[in-house]
């Protein structure tokens, strides 16, 4: 499973490692384990990449293609930085 693809489903549904770690059926330990690996890949079961696939409401397949990193790409303004906590 490619990492890049669950940072980026985790951000965007506003998720955190417990809950991947819920919706895979997994211990929390165990997907801590799966970010400390440096190659931006990990070997998971079948059935814990279905689970957690289900759970997300998408397709397996959609974490075994390789994506790029589009996150360095993105624009901040000097505003929000200085006022992260700030509502629009």
């Amino acid at each position: 499973m490619y990492l890049q693809i669950l940072k980026n489903i985790m951000v965007s549904k506003k998720l955190n490692r417990s809950d991947v770690a819920n919706l895979a059926r997994v211990s929390r330990a165990c997907v801590s384990k799966w970010f400390r690996t440096k190659q931006g890949w990990v070997n998971v079961e079948s059935d814990t990449l279905r689970k957690l696939a289900t759970g997300l409401n998408i397709s397996p397949d959609l974490f075994l293609k390789e994506r790029a990193d589009l996150s360095v790409m993105e624009t901040r303004f000097l505003w929000d930085r200085l006022y992260p906590d700030m509502e629009n």
